[in-house]
């Protein structure tokens, strides 16, 4: 499955969120063929929103970068997604808890503030 390029800005939401449901559409022409990216789908669907953005720009920014900057931009992610909500709600829900229903914040990739991300790799 090719997303293409994804370039976050500033304003409105990020690329990705209008490339997933065309990819699910694609992915429902016929159930054998397109299973396991329904599943990639799904599972990318039910993750912290503000992981699966972190993880497109750090794979997006990586594509042009030395190993040892994508080592240092991998360190400086893991450190301020440890910091953030949804790591522990993520932690909550499947480990402690084990109810499986996490609550992220914010709840849609839409909704994640995309200059944090930019800035996050500034």
């Amino acid at each position: 499955m090719n997303f293409g390029p994804v370039v976050l800005t500033n304003s409105g939401p990020p690329p990705v969120c209008d490339r997933l449901p065309r990819a699910a559409a694609r992915g429902s022409r016929s159930a054998s063929l397109f299973r396991p990216p329904r599943q990639a789908l799904a599972a990318l669907r039910a993750a912290s929103p503000s992981s699966v953005l972190w993880s497109f720009e750090a794979l997006r920014r990586g594509a042009g970068r030395t190993l040892e900057q994508c080592l240092q931009d991998e360190l400086a992610l893991t450190r301020h997604a440890t910091r953030h909500p949804d790591f522990l709600e993520g932690v909550r829900a499947m480990v402690v808890d084990k109810d499986r229903t996490p609550r992220w914040s914010p709840p849609r990739m839409e909704d994640v503030d995309t200059a944090g991300i930019i800035a996050l790799f500034a």
